[in-house]
């Protein structure tokens, strides 16, 4: 696949801390994808680190503008919290995500931080993931790959959860590598397979 980015923010961050974050102004965050969805011939889509609920506002306005038969596959990985604990995002954004971009979803890839503020109360083990994974599904109505890796365990387990059932993932954990950046990168295989088809 070829890959474009649509830069929304600037972040001071390292494995274990973030120090600072500026969001890029929403009219060049608009333009940028603007621009992207007009020349090129855009198969699926995966927002990341969207930070502002006018960020936010945004991409769900341009989303919304594509006819349905004609939209991107939609991957959200609802970039809200670090694997360090550092807030992603600015706190009057979540509304405006739950409400606007996850119905937008084909899927979403929330970590388990970010499992427990969409879902609204903390999750203590992977096979509760199993539990409300549909119910997510419902809520929202679209899929839900919860991702297990910031579970203590010699196994990595995910959960999808899609209209049509839950899939449990399992793999040992690698030890030491870097878990930095994972979750960007498995969302953004996930949306290179959806523009493979």
């Amino acid at each position: 696949v070829f890959g474009q980015s649509v830069v929304t923010c600037v972040v001071a961050e390292v494995p274990g801390k973030v120090q600072k974050i500026q969001a890029v102004d929403v009219d060049t965050v608009r333009d940028q994808l603007i621009l992207s969805l007009e020349y090129f011939p855009v198969s699926a889509i995966k927002t990341g680190m969207l930070y502002s609920k006018e960020i936010v506002g945004a991409v769900c306005d341009i989303l919304e503008a594509i006819p349905i038969d004609k939209r991107p596959a939609v991957v959200v990985d609802p970039v809200m919290v670090a694997s360090s604990g550092d807030r992603l995002f600015q706190t009057d954004a979540l509304e405006i995500y739950l409400n606007r971009l996850f119905p937008l979803a084909t899927v979403v890839t929330p970590n388990r931080d970010e499992i427990a503020i969409i879902y609204g109360q903390r999750i203590e083990t992977t096979a509760e993931l199993e539990r409300i994974g549909p119910q997510l599904v419902r809520r929202y109505g679209t899929a839900f790959l919860l991702k297990g890796g910031h579970w203590p365990g010699d196994l990595a387990i995910d959960y999808l959860a899609t209209q049509a059932g839950g899939l449990r993932l399992s793999e040992p954990f690698v030890p030491g590598k870097s878990t930095h950046g994972t979750g960007c990168t498995l969302s953004a295989a996930l949306t290179a397979g959806l523009a493979l088809g």
